[in-house]
């Protein structure tokens, strides 16, 4: 039986978290390590929670998505483990679906990464997902279930990314691909890390008949952080990977009609998150830019 290591990124959301760990541990079918990452702190705030097979790891900076997720994933590695899940605490999979991305990927090696079908539940309404296209190409970049209707019920479907709320990873081409690149800091780390996979030769795949849950909420950061990040990171995904030429100037088109989208309905966050996000791209400024959102972070 393949043993998994399952890394949690702890940031802020005790509840949130410790619901999830609460699950997890129930679990008896499947062989699995937890890792649990806690972020921007160096003080343990689940002491109550000291089961066999879970090891409390630390970082005292917030290292974002992927930063966070790079330090259970070394982890995974030095314990030699076979598989690594990345599991959002708003995200959720039960035992049974996970166990057949697992069994995929060990009948599968040339396959680094798999997901599920994912419900995303956002808003009052739930859409269905089935990984992710180019973030180069496309501004949404999530594929919708109805979009891939002519998959079997049994199939597996190739596709650009898998999406990172939740990610089986097969830890035997870490070595070869790398971890994810810390530049993003948040959005577009899963793309990056997946399209290295597939210069490779190596493969990214949905398994159709595996269910995940996501439940994501509105919010000033979702509308103002995350936006600034998933634009920003458009550019460093192209600089990065040698495609300024064929994408530079859809993106420049973008971000200045938001900017005067923006100016004329006098929306004051939007503006000085496009200001922000367009400064940044000139001066290339990559990682962590939080701060720059410091008071929008507070209201949450």
């Amino acid at each position: 039986m393949s043993h998994i290591g399952i890394v949690i990124l702890h940031w802020r959301d005790y509840e949130q978290t410790f619901q999830l760990l609460q699950k997890l541990l129930k679990w008896s079918q499947i062989n699995f390590t937890l890792f649990l990452v806690q972020n921007e702190t160096e003080e343990d705030a689940f002491e109550e929670l000291n089961p066999v097979n879970m090891c409390k790891l630390f970082s005292k900076e917030n290292t974002g998505f992927g930063g966070g997720n790079n330090i259970g994933i070394r982890a995974s590695l030095e314990k030699e483990l076979d598989f690594t899940l990345l599991l959002n605490t708003d995200a959720y999979i039960e035992e049974k679906e996970l166990q057949k991305m697992i069994l995929y990927l060990e009948k599968n090696a040339d396959v680094f990464s798999t997901g599920p079908k994912l419900i995303e539940y956002a808003g009052g309404s739930a859409k269905t997902y089935v990984g992710g296209k180019n973030i180069a190409a496309f501004s949404n970049t999530r594929i919708e279930a109805k979009e891939k209707a002519d998959l079997k019920e049994e199939a597996s479907q190739e596709v650009f990314y898998t999406i990172g709320a939740i990610m089986l990873l097969n830890n035997q081409h870490f070595a070869k691909v790398g971890l994810f690149d810390t530049s993003y800091f948040f959005s577009g780390e899963a793309a990056d890390l997946c399209y290295r996979a597939s210069k490779m030769g190596l493969k990214n795949k949905t398994i159709s008949n595996a269910i995940g849950e996501h439940f994501t909420e509105d919010s000033a950061a979702r509308q103002t952080l995350y936006k600034y990040y998933s634009l920003r990171n458009r550019f460093l995904f192209i600089r990065k990977h040698n495609l300024v030429r064929s994408f530079a100037f859809k993106w420049w088109k973008v971000l200045i009609k938001e900017l005067v989208h923006s100016i004329i309905y006098f929306d004051t966050k939007q503006i000085r998150t496009n200001l922000i996000c367009m400064y940044d791209v000139l001066l290339r400024t990559e990682g962590n830019q939080n701060h720059k959102f410091k008071r929008f972070l507070q209201n949450q």
